[in-house]
């Protein structure tokens, strides 16, 4: 699941009619699609990229200095929102990403390795690491 995120004292619900900006990875990028899916062809939203950069460091830098929302995995925001930065209400937009892993049948010796890696993956994204 992904997280909205805005500059602090900025932004707090996500308006469904007024398109606001945003700073994301450029494509191809899955949490952009997944906004972008979420925000509809119906055109309830519509998404202004204000910026596309790759580091999400800088990302968040940007999102601080308010030049548009974020995105942030919800595990991390979680951990803590870095200073300067709050989560924005997103309402009913559902920001869930869908994580599938798939596997060769002939793995033969390998598959406990195998078995251990999704077991790892899973703990991860349920922040049981």
């Amino acid at each position: 699941r992904l997280s909205v995120i805005a500059q602090a004292g900025g932004t707090e619900h996500l308006e469904v009619r007024s398109p606001v900006p945003w700073v994301l990875s450029p494509e191809p990028c899955d949490a952009r699609q997944r906004l972008l899916s979420a925000m509809g062809s119906d055109g309830r939203r519509q998404l202004v990229v204000a910026a596309e950069i790759q580091d999400p460091a800088m990302q968040m830098e940007w999102v601080r200095r308010g030049h548009g929302l974020g995105l942030m995995p919800s595990r991390l925001a979680a951990r803590g929102i870095p200073d300067g930065l709050a989560l924005v209400d997103a309402g009913d937009l559902d920001l869930s990403m869908r994580v599938v892993a798939l596997r060769s049948p002939h793995l033969n010796r390998l598959a406990k390795a195998a078995d251990a890696i999704a077991q790892a993956v899973v703990n991860m994204i349920a922040g049981n690491d």
